[in-house]
């Protein structure tokens, strides 16, 4: 690599290596909706007017319930085993 890079040089790439890979639409909000329905996240609220918002899970919700389970297992059980 060329040791006179510039830190505006990476960032100029970098966004545009991240712009190349998330981007699905001009219009940000529209492209948003597609890269979530593209990863199966379920939307829940979709609103274009009177204001933009989109509204979806994320599956931390299930990360969080299989942890509770986790601690509630390892409550009952003096051993944590």
């Amino acid at each position: 690599m060329d040791l006179s890079i510039q830190q505006k040089q990476v960032h100029f790439w970098w966004s545009k290596f991240m712009a190349d890979h998330y981007k699905r639409d001009e219009n940000a909000f529209i492209s948003a909706r597609k890269w979530l329905e593209e990863y199966n996240f379920e939307i829940i609220l979709y609103l274009e007017s009177p204001v933009q918002a989109i509204g979806f899970i994320t599956g931390l919700d299930k990360i969080i319930e299989r942890t509770r389970i986790r601690l509630y297992e390892c409550e009952m059980d003096a051993t944590c085993k």
